[in-house]
């Protein structure tokens, strides 16, 4: 079987028609422990998601979100 970008032609065409996952699938935390520090917490207390995002600490965002901090 030949590849293009190490994908088949079926892979390739399922993208085209929208299936986007096909060519980037979702990578799912294997991790069930979500470290959250003290400052990690202190600061989105402060802050707030929005102060997050416009700091661009989106790897925070997200282990609050793991940890169940935030929906």
């Amino acid at each position: 079987m030949e590849l293009i970008f190490g994908y088949t032609w079926d892979q390739i065409n399922e993208a085209q028609l929208g299936n986007s996952s096909v060519l980037h699938p979702t990578i799912k935390n294997k991790t069930t422990n979500v470290v959250l520090t003290d400052k990690d917490l202190d600061l989105f207390n402060e802050v707030g998601i929005p102060g997050l995002e416009k700091l661009g600490y989106f790897g925070l965002i997200d282990r609050l979100k793991r940890a169940g901090v935030i929906d």
